[in-house]
Parts: C-alpha cells; sequence; structure tokens
C-alpha cells in the first residue's frame, strides 16, 4: 500500500492543477467517454470478483502454499471491493455534475468550480492508479500461484525419484549374491 503513495500525491498534485487550470466548462464534452471508461472498470472489477480462487489440487499443495494463496485471495477481493467505491464514486460525482448543466456551471462561484474540477479530477485519477494497482496485484498472485504450483510439482517429482530409487535399491539386495567378505592385508613395503 504505501507504494501507492508517490501515485497518490501525483494524483492530488494532478487534481489541484486541473482545478487551477481547467474550465469547468471543458469537462462537459468528456463526460459520456469517461463514463463509458469507468463503467468498463467497475464491470470488470465484477467479473474478478466472481473468479473466486484458482482450481488447484489444494491436497498436492503445503499448508503454507495454500495459506499463502488464500490470503492474498481475500486481501485482493477487498482490493476490488475499494476500487468498485472508488469507480462507483467517480460516476456518482459525473451524474452529479450533468445535473448540474453546462449552464448552471458556468454561473457556479470560481472557488466552487474549482472545488468540483479538482474534485472529479482527483476521483477519476484515483479510480484509474486503483485500477492499475488492483492489476499489479492480480499479477503479483499468479506469480505466488506459480511459484506454489511448481514447488508441488517438485516435491511430486523427488518423491516418485525417491519411490524409484527405493525400488531399485530392493530389487538390487534382493538379487545380490552373498559373498564372504574379503580379508584386507596391510600394504608392506620392504
Amino acid at each position: 500500500m504505501r507504494k501507492l503513495l508517490p501515485f497518490i500525491i501525483l494524483t492530488i498534485v494532478a487534481a489541484a492543477f486541473a482545478g487551477w487550470k481547467l474550465d469547468i466548462l471543458r469537462l462537459f464534452p468528456i463526460f459520456q467517454p469517461v463514463s463509458v471508461i469507468l463503467s468498463i472498470m467497475a464491470a470488470a472489477i465484477f467479473v474478478r470478483l466472481n473468479r473466486g480462487m484458482p482450481t488447484i489440487d489444494w491436497k498436492a499443495l503445503t499448508v503454507d502454499g495454500r495459506q499463502r494463496i488464500t490470503g492474498r485471495m481475500v486481501s485482493i477481493a477487498r482490493d476490488y471491493i475499494v476500487g468498485l467505491g472508488f469507480s462507483f464514486f467517480s460516476l456518482a460525482f459525473l451524474v452529479c455534475l450533468v445535473g448540474v448543466g453546462v449552464e448552471q456551471a458556468a454561473t457556479l462561484p470560481h472557488w466552487l468550480q474549482v472545488t468540483l474540477v479538482s474534485g472529479f479530477v482527483l476521483s477519476l485519477t484515483n479510480a484509474v492508479v486503483w485500477m492499475g494497482y488492483v492489476i499489479w496485484r492480480d499479477y503479483d498472485i499468479m506469480l505466488l500461484q506459480k511459484e506454489v504450483i511448481e514447488e508441488a510439482a517438485k516435491r511430486e517429482q523427488r518423491e516418485k525419484e525417491k519411490e524409484a530409487a527405493n525400488e531399485k535399491t530392493a530389487t538390487m539386495k534382493a538379487s545380490s549374491v552373498v559373498v564372504a567378505p574379503t580379508p584386507v592385508k596391510p600394504f608392506r613395503t620392504s
């Protein structure tokens, strides 16, 4: 989460700059594409929330591996819900601005226009940053799954090799001829 701090600071700076330099009337033409983007982001989050746990033979994994995967899956599900909140908040903000309308927005006091533009840009950029964070977390979980599955495969391979070695050792012992031990004579130098 601390890794997001620079991005959050950038969103605040971008929102302050947009509030200072961007006229509120310039926002209205972009509301339709922005609402589509936010809706797609929300839909993507719903799809990911519906995913559930990965389809892995859980019995083949160690207890530690299962706990790491399930813990991270629950953690990212919470992050998805936060991202959904950001997207819905941005959509609600957008709907409120559309409800104000172009004519009324032009007559609002300057400080309120600056506040609305800054708030809209802040909510939108935070939604985008959070979506990027969730994508990164999803990739991180995929790498964890790869690591845990490979550990399970290596452990299974070692067990198979150990069984094969035990079988070969048992076969060799069963087929060996009993030979009397050879006496060892000391080496003499004369």
